[in-house]
């Protein structure tokens, strides 16, 4: 693994997390872990890829006599983590180097507890993931890094032992994974696994799991985290009420709205898919009423087309051929301020144009960019590369319903699910094809003229505010033009 892929930059944030970089582990989620791992007295405890020691800080100063260890692969920050945890972990428990190598991963000892939030979509050496594809049973050579990084916590925790790992959604569903999930699941190696709300990290806004490896796992619990939260700066945060709301789950093992306990065979049933919400019974009900969007709508997308290529195509005049960007939508509507007419369609556009009623949505689902747009009159829209229309197959389906269940929370989770936990949140046109709509064919039709409406309503209101405005500022012009004047 290669050093200094973390990429920290220390960052001060209220909620008592001195250093955050680009991964670093938030507060709250510390919090979470340490309850989680359920840490003793006297117990051994260890950090795999400590950052800038916030874990092993928290616990060092909260519980006692505990025999703490780390290890960071950025030399600069691994600096100033023994600097911050001096007292706390020995000099020599503390580790500098690739955690993969044995040494860096203290020899053969095992330990009792082990947390690691490790860096994601990070290139590791290849010798581990041919260890992994070979635990797999699989020819497959492409295998997501985090499994590597779980099978090594796995190895490094004592037989009654217990580790807290983070890493991106995608890792719980996407199919190249499927064999080393197999691998896992039927070893009984996954305890638990926690959904996290999104944008609790201070560089990323993806979904992240908290996933609990042990031995010996007959059943697999798995949590619905994402409703406990609450916003501070910004950023979603776990207060001490959502922190006890998670752990009664955590430590009782019934079926509630938010949590269940499943047979390793029932997720067998389901190919592995470690997403928790896959397994709760109103989900399942859901999922009667829900298709893919790619089996009810036609999905296209547009064509990049560079600079200069796209300024030869510009008119001055108006046309029948506008082009609409991302950043022309505006507070779910396409903004008509500035339109921008072409001349012609380059060869290269020609499959990204829109003609009739439709959705556009943004590649990069965060922020979410959703509008329907209709051209009128004969007008063509032609697309940008960072955009998809939407448009649905059967007339029943109304865009406004379909535009408000993407807008959902329900609706943004799928989204956010289909990119794959990429750090990168880029939405591939398979994926948006695979994304589960909840489909109410007795409701849609008037939620969506309802919603339709109200967004037509907000539009005026946009409008009279804009005009308000312009007024404003001439009468201010008048007013204090003349005073200079004078």
């Amino acid at each position: 693994m290669e050093e200094n892929k973390r990429g920290f930059t220390p960052q001060k944030e209220a909620n008592n997390d001195k250093y955050l970089g680009d991964l670093g582990t938030p507060a709250s989620i510390i919090d979470l872990a340490i309850k989680v791992l359920d840490i003793k007295k006297g117990e051994s405890v260890a950090d795999f890829g400590a950052g800038y020691g916030n874990f092993l800080l928290k616990v060092g100063t909260t519980i006692p006599q505990v025999e703490l260890y780390g290890n960071e692969i950025s030399v600069e920050v691994a600096k100033e983590a023994r600097q911050r945890l001096q007292g706390i972990v020995a000099e020599e428990n503390f580790k500098t180097g690739d955690m993969f190598k044995k040494q860096i991963a203290f020899g053969d000892k095992k330990f009792d507890k082990v947390f690691s939030n490790y860096p994601f979509g990070i290139k590791i050496d290849e010798e581990y993931i041919e260890k992994i594809a070979q635990l797999a049973g699989t020819q497959k050579r492409k295998t997501a890094s985090n499994w590597a990084f779980n099978n090594l916590m796995v190895e490094k925790i004592k037989d009654n032992g217990k580790a807290v790992v983070l890493m991106p959604m995608g890792g719980a569903f996407n199919k190249y994974d499927v064999d080393i999930r197999k691998y896992f699941v039927e070893n009984g190696l996954i305890e638990k696994v926690i959904a996290l709300p999104e944008n609790m990290f201070m560089n990323t806004a993806i979904y992240v799991m908290m996933v609990v490896l042990s031995k010996n796992n007959k059943n697999v619990q798995f949590i619905d985290a994402t409703p406990f939260r609450h916003i501070e700066n910004k950023k979603n945060v776990f207060t001490e009420e959502d922190l006890k709301a998670i752990m009664e789950m955590v430590k009782n093992s019934d079926k509630t709205d938010h949590s269940n306990t499943v047979s390793l065979e029932q997720i067998g049933e389901k190919e592995y898919d470690l997403t928790p919400v896959k397994y709760f019974q109103w989900r399942q009900e859901h999922e009667k009423n829900m298709e893919k969007l790619g089996m009810i709508c036609e999905i296209k997308k547009g064509a990049n087309l560079p600079q200069k290529e796209f300024e030869e195509v510009v008119s001055k005049e108006i046309t029948k051929y506008r082009a609409i960007r991302i950043s022309e939508i505006k507070d779910g509507h396409l903004d008509d301020d500035e339109k921008i007419y072409l001349h012609t369609i380059p060869k290269k556009c020609e499959n990204g144009c829109i003609k009739n009623k439709c959705l556009v949505i943004s590649k990069i689902p965060q922020p979410l960019k959703i509008a329907v747009v209709e051209p009128q009159n004969g007008e063509i829209y032609v697309m940008s590369g960072n955009m998809y229309a939407i448009e649905p197959k059967d007339p029943k389906i109304n865009l406004y319903y379909l535009k408000a269940y993407l807008e959902s929370e329900a609706g943004r989770k799928e989204l956010d699910l289909a990119k794959g936990g990429r750090a990168i949140p880029v939405l591939a046109l398979k994926q948006l094809n695979e994304v589960p709509v909840y489909v109410n064919e007795e409701e849609q039709d008037a939620f969506g003229k309802m919603y339709e409406q109200y967004e037509k309503e907000c539009i005026k209101l946009e409008s009279n505010i804009k005009e308000l405005k312009r007024q404003m500022e001439e009468k201010r012009k008048q007013m204090f033009d003349a005073i200079e004047k004078k």
